[in-house]
């Protein structure tokens, strides 16, 4: 049981980073363009 824990809690965590860096990477592509349409909905 506890090597399939360790396999789960490792499967969450590279699916976790994998998000997060393609997230990252876009949001770091469209940086200015992401603020202004946060910016918009929150006026909106």
């Amino acid at each position: 049981m506890e090597v399939f824990i360790i396999l789960t809690v490792l499967a969450i965590y590279a699916v976790g980073y994998l998000l997060y860096y393609m997230y990252g990477k876009e949001e770091r592509k469209n940086q200015k363009y992401y603020r202004y349409q946060k910016y918009d909905r929150y006026q909106v």
